[in-house]
C-alpha cells in the first residue's frame, strides 16, 4: 500500500462539513469554493433542501451514521464535554469517511474538513497553496489549519484516521487507557459536577489515578488526531 503523498502534491477538490444543522459558514465555503472542488456537507435528511440551497452537495447522514454504530457502542468517555458532543466529534470521522469512500477520489485529492462554525474569507486551495509553500507543513500527510476545526486530508489520511479510531475503541479498557493516559490532557477531577464525574469510563479514570491522583484525562478527536499524525510520522522515519 502506498503512504499517502506529502502536502504540496495534494489539489484541492472538496471541502467537507459533518452538521446536524448547517449553518451559514456553508454558504461561506461554496462562494469560496472554485472550479474543480466541491462542498460536500454530511446533514440528516431533512436538511437536504437547506443544504442544496446552500451551493453544496448533501450527504446522508443518517445512514452514515448506522454503519458507525457498533464503533459508537464501543465509545469511552474521558471529558467533561457532554458525552453525546466528543462522541459525535469522533464518530464524524469515520461518517465522513463513509461518504467519501464511493467517490473514488483520486490519490492527490485534498480533502479540508471544516466544522460548521468555521468561517472562510478566502479558498481552501488557498490555503493549502500557501501551507504547501511552507517548510513546516509542505511534506505533512495532513496538517491542521485550525486544529481539527479546520483539516487537511487526502483520501488515504482520512481512510487511515477512520481505521485509527475504529483499532482505538476496538481496544479493551486496560489498554484504551494507555493512549489515553498517554495523548490525554491531565484535569482536576474536582473541576467536574455529580453528572459529569458520572459520564466518564470508571476504568480510563482509575487509570489516570495511578499516574496523577484527583485527575482525569480529557481525550477528544484533538487528542486522537494528535496521536495519528504521530503513527504517520513514525511511519515515514521507520
Amino acid at each position: 500500500m502506498q503512504e499517502p503523498p506529502p502536502l504540496r502534491e495534494l489539489t484541492l477538490r472538496l471541502v467537507a462539513f459533518v452538521a446536524h444543522r448547517p449553518s451559514a459558514a456553508i454558504a461561506q465555503a461554496a462562494r469560496h469554493t472554485g472550479r474543480g472542488a466541491s462542498v460536500l456537507v454530511l446533514a440528516p435528511p431533512s436538511e437536504r433542501d437547506r443544504v442544496e440551497a446552500m451551493g453544496a452537495h448533501w450527504s446522508n447522514m443518517t445512514a452514515a451514521s448506522e454503519t458507525t454504530l457498533a464503533w459508537a457502542a464501543r465509545y469511552r468517555h474521558s471529558s467533561g464535554n457532554p458525552r453525546g458532543y466528543e462522541l459525535f466529534c469522533l464518530q464524524r470521522w469515520l461518517m465522513l469517511w463513509e461518504a467519501v469512500r464511493p467517490m473514488n477520489l483520486a490519490a492527490n485529492a485534498a480533502i479540508a474538513v471544516l466544522d460548521d462554525d468555521v468561517v472562510l474569507y478566502r479558498s481552501a486551495a488557498t490555503w493549502l497553496r500557501e501551507l504547501s509553500a511552507s517548510e513546516h507543513h509542505a511534506t505533512a500527510q495532513t496538517t491542521g489549519v485550525m486544529g481539527v476545526a479546520f483539516q487537511l486530508h487526502s483520501p488515504e489520511t482520512l481512510r487511515r484516521f477512520s481505521d485509527f479510531l475504529r483499532w482505538l475503541y476496538e481496544l479493551p479498557t486496560s489498554k484504551l487507557s494507555r493512549e489515553v493516559e498517554r495523548y490525554g490532557v491531565a484535569r482536576p477531577l474536582a473541576a467536574l459536577n455529580p453528572r459529569q464525574r458520572h459520564m466518564l469510563a470508571h476504568g480510563l479514570v482509575v487509570a489516570a489515578n495511578r499516574s496523577q491522583p484527583g485527575h482525569y484525562r480529557h481525550f477528544s478527536d484533538v487528542q486522537a488526531m494528535d496521536a495519528f499524525t504521530l503513527t504517520l510520522t513514525l511511519t515515514l522515519t521507520v
